[in-house]
């Protein structure tokens, strides 16, 4: 009985709040209560019903703008989505859409694995796998003439695309940053500090150059959802490079956190590691990822992985 409050009355009770029932509200204590909103969740501490405190998590489909709830305990402290799973039986339809880094262009042929389901793109560059059910997942995908890549995705929502964009083996040396995420927020934007002298800012008004200094360009620019938004380096500078991803538009669709955003670093023909956005972004709109020596090879690597409040500066 106890699990069946603890499930089904914070349903009623969002609904009744909504709907200022009367009849509902008698028999809740909204005194002690507090809702927060970590990342696409909104959660509900010690709301009382009947004498006991509840608490519940609410995870926002960024697709359809519900609310759908993940999980509710007792007590009155804690986030009940940390270690939240999804309501039993719920499975999504999900798209893996694999493009070449460099273009933006769909790869068909690359074969694609989500953990136990696999298959191979068609001519639009996807692969769909129906009925996933909710929950964390190796993404990995693979094409001749491309580094393969492999990232952690979150299956969260009804219907849901996972964008993974593949790398053209680079000489050695070479780096390559690849910037993807979900469908909300439309536009997400990379920015690379070149070390100097004099310095350069490599972003969408300054793409760079490849063929002189910063010997970096930005090759795709996405503003449309998904991504890629790539940075390629042909020739590596004395100093550190700093790569962090701004939140262009919109933030009335959906907080960083919330953007399903992973950044590949790859260097010649391996990848060098894979970050994915991290939770409670608040209203932060930039994400340092990483600095990088990049004369160092991977061992000049330092990843950062935080939101700051205000733009990063040059180190």
């Amino acid at each position: 009985m106890k699990r069946f409050f603890a499930l089904f009355m914070p349903i009623l009770l969002l609904v009744g709040v909504v709907a200022a029932t009367p009849a509902n509200a008698q028999f809740i204590d909204w005194s002690h209560a507090n809702v927060t909103f970590p990342g696409n969740n909104m959660v509900i501490n010690d709301l009382r019903f009947l004498g006991e405190s509840f608490s519940a998590c609410w995870e926002l489909n960024g697709t359809t703008g519900d609310w759908i709830l993940q999980n509710a305990v007792t007590g009155a402290t804690g986030n009940p989505c940390d270690g939240a799973g999804p309501v039993d039986g719920q499975t999504s339809t999900v798209a893996v859409c694999v493009t070449d880094a460099t273009t933006g262009d769909p790869l068909s042929g690359a074969s694609v694995s989500l953990d136990s389901f696999s298959d191979t793109t068609g001519s639009d560059g996807c692969v769909e796998f129906s009925n996933v059910p909710y929950g964390t997942y190796a993404a990995q995908a693979s094409a001749m003439g491309f580094v393969d890549s492999s990232t952690s995705a979150t299956v969260s929502q009804p219907s849901q695309t996972i964008p993974i964009s593949l790398s053209p083996i680079q000489a050695e040396g070479e780096w390559r940053i690849v910037l993807t995420w979900g469908e909300f927020p439309r536009d997400l934007d990379s920015h690379l500090l070149v070390p100097g002298p004099p310095g350069y800012h490599i972003a969408f008004y300054d793409r760079g150059d490849l063929s002189a200094y910063p010997f970096a360009n930005l090759d795709v620019d996405d503003v449309t959802s998904f991504g890629p938004e790539t940075v390629t380096i042909v020739q590596p500078v004395a100093g550190i490079y700093r790569y962090y991803v701004h939140l262009w538009c919109c933030l009335d669709q959906a907080q960083l956190s919330a953007s399903q955003a992973v950044v590949t670093l790859f260097s010649g023909a391996a990848q060098i590691a894979s970050w994915t956005v991290p939770r409670n972004s608040g209203e932060n709109l930039w994400w340092h990822v990483f600095d990088l020596n990049a004369m160092m090879g991977p061992a000049g690597l330092v990843s950062v992985n935080n939101f700051v409040s205000v733009e990063p500066s040059a180190p």
